[in-house]
């Protein structure tokens, strides 16, 4: 499992590192005045999109480290809480965010789940198991908000 998680780890920074390898590259060419096609700047929408391709390698990338021991319940919170504000980031209908919204109540409640009992054998913290809690609450105000109109 170790092996995977260093895979995956090589995967994201390798994808990170393309981009800016294509970024410099396009930039020295154009500063050695050959003559370059300038390509578009993306979109808001293509930038919204490749955080929320971001976030989800994030996601599968600590539950990876979380089901070999290396990772927390924590960092998958985190992680899931930045996908889903990338994923509201890029919907455009209170359906859509409401979907998402719900999928983080449902997402905190298994993580809270784990938690309590992970508290019992002393593998968590109770101020962990206060931050789950909270972020618990937080999300089904959220929903609520949502739901009312606010």
């Amino acid at each position: 499992m170790k092996r995977l998680i260093l895979v995956m780890g090589m995967v994201v920074a390798g994808a990170l590192a393309a981009g800016h390898r294509e970024r410099a590259e396009a930039q020295t060419a154009g500063a050695a005045g050959a003559p370059t096609a300038t390509a578009p700047a993306p979109t808001l929408r293509q930038l919204q999109e490749e955080l929320v391709k971001y976030a989800q390698e994030a996601v599968a990338v600590a539950n990876a480290k979380l089901r070999v021991g290396m990772g927390t319940s924590r960092d998958v919170l985190d992680a899931q809480r930045r996908l889903m504000e990338a994923q509201l980031d890029l919907v455009e209908t209170d359906a859509q965010r409401l979907v998402i919204l719900e999928g983080m109540v449902k997402a905190c409640e298994a993580n809270l789940a784990e938690m309590e009992a992970q508290v019992r054998v002393a593998r968590v913290s109770p101020m962990e198991l206060a931050a789950a809690k909270y972020e618990l609450a937080e999300a089904r105000v959220r929903v609520a908000k949502l739901k009312a109109g606010k």
